[in-house]
């Protein structure tokens, strides 16, 4: 994966305006500095792992070019470079929006090869041609599950008239899971796991109480869940997968000489690959952790679910940012 990534960052050099040959910006020969936001609503491990790519782009640039790291919420902030969310980079332009969307992606892998391969980054480059950020890359950082001690969800068709709880923090989630034919129980996030086999007012509206059959979790949530109920089944549901992106703003890249771009975009390998690797090991071991407990993991036919949901003649109302073309892209890299 790692490599992928290289090369389609290598793509995008090429791609940059003044990449790939004689510079057309440069910066005077003067050591450069760029400041990377980190947003202090991400884990430590965030603040971590951007302090180690600060540290290889002054390395690979023998001092030519510095990252400054800081932590803070980056809306109001000056910053050259950013981790953002979905919902941050959709103030910019609503079709990002789109890739947080529920089953779009098999797994994090099949998320970042498709985001991040150069085709992707070059079109929506394009379609934020005239604003001010550049999207780099984008990261897988874990994903929801769900949990049930009674059911296996599988296909479209093992979700008619399930009661599920979810967050409430995602509108999109639950809209496309009603379309299946569940009735969704909105909660405060974090707080659905706690309402697995709790009785609640029915979601229908009709008088009387329903019992919560399923539940939107993490992996470690569903860690501490197990403690509490007896023959539970994950569900890798595919519909909590969201990246997590790094944008740079593109005034400020363009004045980077044609060395100190190609230095960030190194280093910016070297930290999807961490990034990845440390994803990968934490989910494995939490994995592990749950086969051990003799807890079952039910993997979904995620394309099934796509289809149900985005094709015609489904009942969900297709978002405005929704767009087909992206939509299809992804597919394309399962």
């Amino acid at each position: 994966m790692r490599r992928l990534v290289c090369l389609a960052l290598a793509g995008l050099l090429a791609w940059l305006p003044g990449c790939g040959g004689e510079g057309t910006h440069t910066a005077g020969g003067q050591t450069q500095q760029l400041r990377l936001c980190v947003d202090d609503s991400l884990d430590p491990e965030a603040l971590e792992q951007a302090q180690q790519f600060a540290q290889q782009v002054e390395g690979l640039s023998k001092g030519d070019l510095t990252v400054e790291v800081f932590s803070s919420d980056p809306e109001g902030q000056e910053w050259d470079l950013a981790f953002l969310s979905c919902g941050q980079l959709a103030q910019e332009n609503p079709v990002f929006s789109m890739f947080a969307l529920p089953f779009l992606y098999d797994s994090g892998a099949h998320m970042s090869r498709a985001l991040n391969a150069q085709s992707m980054l070059e079109s929506l480059a394009q379609r934020l041609e005239g604003q001010r950020l550049r999207p780099l890359a984008a990261f897988y950082r874990g994903g929801a599950y769900l949990a049930s001690s009674q059911l296996e969800l599988r296909t479209p068709g093992d979700f008619q008239e399930v009661v599920l709880a979810l967050g409430e923090d995602a509108p999109e989630q639950a809209a496309a899971f009603q379309a299946l034919g569940a009735q969704v129980i909105l909660c405060p996030p974090g707080l659905a796991p706690s309402l697995l086999g709790e009785q609640v007012d029915d979601p229908s509206g009709d008088p009387g109480q329903v019992e919560v059959q399923v539940v939107e979790t993490t992996l470690l949530e569903a860690g501490n869940l197990a403690w509490e109920q007896d023959g539970l089944t994950l569900i890798n549901s595919c519909h909590g997968i969201s990246p997590l992106w790094l944008v740079v703003d593109e005034a400020r890249y363009d004045q980077l000489t044609d060395f100190q771009r190609a230095v960030v975009l190194e280093a910016l390998a070297g930290l999807s690959g961490r990034i990845e690797a440390a994803v990968h090991a934490r989910e494995q071991e939490q994995l592990q952790n749950l086969a051990e407990r003799g807890i079952a993991v039910v993997e979904v036919e995620r394309p099934l679910l796509a289809q149900a949901v985005y094709e015609r003649g489904s009942s969900y109302e297709v978002p405005e940012f929704f767009d087909r073309q992206l939509y299809e892209r992804i597919q394309e890299y399962a």
